[in-house]
């Protein structure tokens, strides 16, 4: 079988590719727990720097002191900024390669590889199932671009998930019918050496 050429998945906002989301996910080590820790510290920021900016005009109005309301003007605009490092963040491209072996997703410096004889029968599902389901397990390795587009599931019998979210229905059926054609291929010579082995 020839390789077709490699799939894109565009990049795009994320705030989880934002300095806070990247530096949180190399600290944990687990994406689930770095998005609920980067929600609640973004949070827990702006509440604290909203009651600080609020409590030095308050303060600057009863002691009419105008270094209070500089001071809470300041720490609004470092408020700002430190939620930007905290938000603004772009998503790099993921290219999938279908192999010889294995099909392969690169996204930046991440790489995924999944080999055709560990992997079950590939699996479409909608955004909102995804979301609402597939998406909460640790071994899934989410590979998105648009959100409301339909996800493919590459999954190993025994291990990752890939999640990739080809925005083009014609490039997620191509990719579909290529992995599956080389997962049933796999299959065979596993089966056929199985069989042989349990006649002797």
């Amino acid at each position: 079988m020839s390789a077709p050429p490699p799939f894109v998945i565009p990049g795009g906002f994320d705030p989880r590719f934002s300095p806070l989301g990247r530096a949180l996910r190399r600290r944990t080590g687990d994406r689930l727990r770095a998005e609920a820790l980067q929600i609640a510290l973004l949070t827990g920021a702006a509440l604290a720097g909203l009651m600080g900016v609020y409590a030095a005009e308050a303060a600057a109005g009863l002691f009419g002191m105008p270094s209070l309301a500089l001071a809470g003007g300041l720490a609004g605009a470092a408020l700002l900024a430190g939620l930007g490092a905290g938000v603004v963040g772009r998503r790099p491209r993921a290219v999938v390669r279908v192999g010889p072996q294995a099909v392969t997703v690169e996204r930046g410096r991440e790489q995924m590889r999944l080999l055709y004889d560990t992997m079950g029968p590939p699996a479409v599902v909608t955004a909102r199932r995804f979301h609402r389901h597939e998406r909460r397990y640790a071994a899934v390795r989410p590979f998105l671009g648009r959100t409301a587009t339909p996800v493919l599931l590459l999954r190993a019998r025994e291990g990752p998930v890939a999640a990739l979210g080809l925005p083009n229905e014609e490039d997620r059926q191509a990719l579909h019918r290529h992995v599956e054609e080389r997962v049933e291929a796999a299959k065979v010579p596993r089966e056929g050496a199985a069989s042989c082995w349990r006649v002797k």
